[in-house]
């Protein structure tokens, strides 16, 4: 009857450290729920930043292609400008051969021409310049565009794994909860016996 008594006993306390242990348990799996949920919280922040993100790079390379537009406008207007000043200085060259005066004045509209044609070269060049460096800011902005795109589908396929983590850790509480009333019974009849 004692040994008996000493198994019960035995018995007992090993269903009240398993309780005890199922409890601490629950108590880790109600904080890894926590965690898991403030895990999701981030990845919901990421994904707004990351989507803004996207917006600013999309309203960016639409502006860089309203530049370009009107950089290549510019050029346009500076080849006519150019053109002009071709047939001003042969018409300065005609009144030129007219008279001394007018030849001296005319050779320094020619000087000032050359120095316009030369800043105008200068400026076309630059345009050109500028034209292909916002052609390179353009493809930049693709290649991030994409790239965001990409984060963005994995930040939605973190949250999926996520949320599948969140259940799963809801199931093995409800079992553990489960498990623990079972000790309970297990371990009352005994005591009252």
């Amino acid at each position: 009857m004692s040994e008996q008594g000493r198994a019960a006993r035995d018995i007992i306390r090993a269903a009240q450290t398993s309780a005890t242990t199922a409890t601490q348990v629950r108590r880790a799996m109600i904080e890894q729920n926590a965690s898991t949920k403030q895990v999701g919280q981030a990845v919901d922040e990421a994904r707004r930043t990351a989507m803004n993100t996207a917006r600013a790079i999309s309203e960016q390379a639409t502006a860089n292609e309203q530049m370009s537009r009107e950089t290549e406008r510019l050029v346009r207007m500076i080849e006519h400008v150019g053109t002009a000043m071709t047939e001003q200085a042969a018409a300065i060259t005609q009144i030129a051969t007219a008279t001394d005066d007018v030849r001296r004045q005319s050779q320094q509209t020619a000087r000032g021409m050359t120095e316009q044609t030369k800043a105008a070269t200068e400026v076309s060049e630059a345009t050109q310049n500028i034209a292909r460096q916002i052609s390179y800011i353009t493809d930049r902005n693709k290649m991030q565009a994409t790239t965001v795109a990409n984060v963005i589908d994995l930040l939605s396929q973190l949250q999926v794994v996520t949320e599948q983590n969140t259940q799963a850790v809801r199931d093995t509480s409800q079992k553990t909860d489960v498990f623990v009333e079972r000790i309970r019974r297990m371990t009352t009849p005994a005591i009252n016996g």
